[in-house]
């Protein structure tokens, strides 16, 4: 799809990140537009959205909290369409 965006979201062990909320910003929009979107992945670490303008750079952000309280963060800019991103969380 030439609108999508897409990708796998790691732990720091390497595994896959499951239900882990991704946000997507337009990288450069103007003060006042509309929020970024988001979207959770799946038990295998994968999601992907779809919709989005081709050629436009986004910027892709996972968070986590760990079950000790730490929190992770991922984050990768990418221009429209990519579906191959891999985003280890630190």
């Amino acid at each position: 799809a030439q609108d999508a965006l897409g990708g796998r979201i790691l732990d720091p062990d390497g595994k896959p990140a499951r239900n882990i909320f991704v946000r997507i910003d337009q990288v450069g929009s103007a003060p006042g537009a509309p929020a970024g979107l988001g979207i959770y992945t799946k038990p295998d670490g994968y999601f992907f959205a779809t919709g989005f303008k081709a050629g436009q750079t986004y910027e892709l952000t996972a968070q986590a909290t760990t079950a000790d309280g730490r929190k992770l963060v991922g984050s990768v800019q990418t221009k429209v369409p990519n579906a191959t991103m891999l985003i280890v969380l630190r």
